[in-house]
């Protein structure tokens, strides 16, 4: 089948469909709000997760000090600032 001959059967099976009028089954304003709200729930599931990566970032940080093998830490005394 050449290319002229299948585009023409596609143009007349579109013609076709165009011609028999379907239905839809809701008024077309109804597809817009089930539209938004489903864009609504996805923006509120989005927000439900802001600054999670901060949060898991920072739990994940050890703190300098006596964690470190090896390591002695000696306190500073806020006095007068000899260490202990």
């Amino acid at each position: 089948m050449s290319l002229i001959a299948t585009s023409s059967a596609v143009g007349a099976s579109l013609l076709a469909a165009e011609v028999s009028g379907g239905t839809i089954p809701m008024p077309t304003y109804v597809y817009g709000l089930i539209a938004f709200g489903l864009f609504l729930t996805l923006l509120a599931l989005l927000w439900s997760f802001r600054n999670t990566a901060a949060k898991v970032g920072r739990r994940h940080t050890a703190p300098p000090g006596p964690h470190d093998p090896g390591h002695e830490h000696r306190w500073a005394d806020p006095v007068d600032g000899t260490h202990n």
